[in-house]
């Protein structure tokens, strides 16, 4: 129900309209600073954390099977949270949400490197 007779001139619903858009204008300029300031936080908490920014593939020196081989060389043998930590510790970065089951996935796939000592257990082989 109508609560009252509202007359507007185009000019007056013109002017509004552009003071709207004026204030949108502001509030994205605000939105992309913003956003941009998270982007740097997120790289800050991704190089304390020993990781890349999600979103981003990480480039490493040397691949994860390399990686893995390096880690395992130096022990008799690893379960897969040990290999995980070391693999990091050596400089290898991954964006991925599950990391320790592609090192799981990658022991399994290269067994002419790597044998399976026990469930989870695993050393680089002789």
């Amino acid at each position: 129900m109508p609560r009252g007779k509202v007359e507007l001139s185009i000019a007056k619903l013109k002017g509004y309209l552009d003071q709207q858009m004026d204030k949108r204008q502001v509030l994205l300029r605000e939105k992309k600073k913003l956003l941009k300031e998270m982007s740097k936080l997120d790289a800050k908490l991704a190089s304390l954390e020993g990781g890349a920014v999600t979103g981003k593939r990480a480039s490493n020196s040397q691949s994860l099977v390399e990686t893995l081989q390096q880690v395992l060389s130096k022990t008799e043998g690893m379960r897969i949270p040990e290999i995980q930590e070391a693999a990091q510790k050596a400089g290898y970065v991954s964006t991925s949400d599950n990391f320790r089951s592609i090192i799981n996935q990658t022991l399994i796939r290269e067994k002419k490197l790597f044998t399976k000592l026990e469930r989870g257990l695993y050393a680089l082989k002789k």
